[in-house]
């Protein structure tokens, strides 16, 4: 729209190449913008990882990566979700790695393709993909195309600093998406005996009113002002 020369690149979809390898896909990527036409003057590249792969990772091992810093700077990573690869099962449970690819620091948009599925399904991914993500980041789409219009209004009215908070603090914890105490099984755990003073003559009388009748708040200003009076006194 704005006259930048643009390219997209995707690996060959064959058997060998369902699975993710960061190595593999620098290597021809950096080959895409050696040797191909449109990848030698092309401003901005569009770049497709496939699968429900580890995107955090990913994006972490490319950023790493000498070889790929030398050609190309990550400026907005896009999630696209198909409504029917949702669930792995009948029970609704998510595929690993699906609601981690689209949370905040990770995917700067999420687009959800409701591929036909009852409105009600789709509600509930809506849904869940909100609470992981910003509400608006969130483009609903009724097939494989959207609204670059749409997509624009999220991308170009992020605040970056954000997605850097949000990726650096909240998920620094992670290490690659292992953990060498668990993996090597050297988790501890302790039990602290704690006690707590409780007066045994509130037993009959106070504590059955605590927990049965609901507290309201002209109740616990009644409340406060006996105590206070009695605080005086």
């Amino acid at each position: 729209m704005e006259s930048v020369p643009s390219a997209s690149f995707k690996m060959p979809t064959v058997q060998d190449n369902l699975k993710y390898n960061t190595e593999k896909f620098i290597k021809e990527m950096c080959l895409f913008k050696q040797l191909d036409s449109n990848g030698r003057q092309a401003k901005v590249i569009t770049a497709t990882l496939p699968s429900y792969n580890h995107l955090k990772k990913a994006i972490f091992e490319l950023k790493k990566s000498e070889e790929f810093s030398k050609y190309f700077d990550i400026k907005h990573v896009i999630t696209k979700v198909n409504a029917r690869n949702f669930y792995m099962n009948k029970n609704r449970n998510c595929f690993q790695y699906l609601i981690e690819n689209c949370m905040k620091g990770v995917s700067n948009a999420v687009i959800l393709e409701r591929n036909n599925m009852s409105q009600g399904e789709i509600d509930l991914m809506y849904k869940t993909l909100q609470n992981a993500n910003f509400p608006r980041n969130v483009i609903l789409t009724p097939g494989k195309t959207f609204s670059l219009g749409d997509l624009a209004k999220v991308l170009c009215y992020q605040n970056d600093k954000f997605s850097i908070l949000y990726n650096k603090y909240f998920y620094g914890f992670e290490k690659e998406g292992k953990s060498s105490y668990f993996l090597a099984n050297s988790v501890e755990g302790a039990y602290l005996n704690f006690r707590y003073p409780f007066n045994e003559e509130l037993v009959g009388t106070v504590l059955p009113k605590v927990l049965n009748l609901p507290l309201t708040e002209s109740r616990l200003d009644s409340h406060v002002r006996e105590l206070k009076v009695s605080q005086i006194e």
